[in-house]
């Protein structure tokens, strides 16, 4: 379900107010291993409100977006060592957690000369688990409170800011783009620790001459080199072996991580014909 409203101030500016729900459907663990976790899990609900204000100034040479967002997951599927009703310790999916995350952003589009393109985006988020608790296998009865853990991928900070310039030279166009991404500290995995990426920036650059229906282009992606992990996961015996009765570790068995491009340096040739005849 999604609804919004929206109020023009002026030919300038628009003000506008958006909510939506919707869910996630739920199931079972195809990897379970006994009929106690194979129990059915619910589904996932989510609800988002954002309300903002579009605006173009200076003749629409200067566009500024800015928004205020909030989102709440409830319900959301974990999975997480429990006790079965033998004793034994099994690895379970179920709906165990809830997250909130709330920011605001602001994007900017600017041609302050001619043939010159300037786009910026800031974005400031909070997330956080509003609740998360599974069972303590290490005291039976008792559960564990990992509302402390930071949700996924929910970096504090993201910058991007990115810069196109053409000039005429020769028969044809010179094109020129810089772009810059920047984003703080934030967790791939909130229950691996060395799935923690500490913040991070990146330039991509590219120079290309456009002649009839011709481009060519010279790229370099990620140009600084900056190697960064994007994945972490983690299996522990409990996901594809039972914990024997009266036992209380659950150790960890592999990690795996899962790094970004490095820098990516290439030329093309590109022919687009004129197909209008």
């Amino acid at each position: 379900m999604s609804a919004g409203i929206s109020y023009k101030v002026d030919e300038e500016a628009m003000i506008f107010l958006r909510y939506s729900e919707g869910f996630r459907p739920g199931g079972f663990d195809e990897n379970a291993m006994s009929a106690f976790t194979a129990n059915s899990y619910g589904s996932e609900t989510s609800r988002n409100a954002e309300i903002g204000l579009k605006s173009d100034w200076a003749d629409d040479r200067l566009r500024v977006n800015l928004a205020y967002f909030k989102t709440e997951l409830d319900n959301k599927v974990e999975r997480f060592p429990t006790i079965t009703d033998t004793g034994q310790i099994e690895s379970i999916l179920d709906n165990v957690s809830e997250v909130e995350i709330s920011g605001w952003e602001i994007e900017i589009e600017a041609t302050p000369i001619a043939d010159l393109y300037l786009n910026t985006a800031y974005v400031h988020m909070n997330a956080d688990y509003n609740n998360y608790f599974v069972p303590d296998v290490a005291n039976p009865g008792q559960f564990v409170n990992n509302s402390s853990l930071l949700p996924a991928r929910a970096p504090d900070e993201e910058l991007y800011f990115s810069a196109r310039y053409s000039f005429t030279y020769g028969q044809g166009l010179v094109h020129t783009f810089a772009g810059y991404r920047l984003f703080s500290d934030y967790q791939t995995n909130p229950l691996v620790v060395p799935g923690k990426v500490n913040n991070w920036t990146a330039w991509d650059l590219s120079i290309a001459y456009e002649w009839r229906e011709w481009m060519f282009r010279l790229f370099s992606k990620n140009v600084k080199d900056k190697r960064y992990i994007q994945n972490v996961a983690q299996v522990a015996q409990t996901d594809i072996l039972p914990v024997g009765a009266g036992n209380t570790g659950v150790p960890g068995l592999i990690t795996s991580t899962e790094y970004n491009q490095p820098r990516y340096t290439g030329f093309e040739i590109i022919y687009r014909p004129d197909l209008n005849f």
